[in-house]
């Protein structure tokens, strides 16, 4: 017989901290392709669908997403979302 390592339950291995920042990982690199590529974003904004050109993008998307890891909530990752997408206006 071989020997199988044991069977971990996908909760234990996708915790709600390894999903939202695997989450947030990939839409700063989404941002930072369409900032490179010179190709407009669009958000949710002020209740409102919005439009940011590619020379509005914050520099920092130009950057490798810094790992945070935090609890994934509803608030958490609306908190996130907003920063993620403000403009520098």
């Amino acid at each position: 017989m071989r020997n199988r390592p044991p069977v971990r339950r996908m909760d234990e291995i996708l915790t709600p901290e390894l999903v939202t920042e695997a989450l947030r990982e990939a839409v700063h690199r989404a941002i930072r392709e369409h900032k490179l590529l010179g190709r407009s974003i669009i958000v949710w904004q002020d209740g409102k669908v919005v439009e940011i050109p590619a020379s509005e993008i914050p520099d920092r998307f130009l950057e490798q997403p810094k790992a945070r890891v935090g609890t994934a909530n509803e608030e958490t990752l609306k908190l996130d979302a907003h920063d993620e997408y403000e403009s520098t206006e």
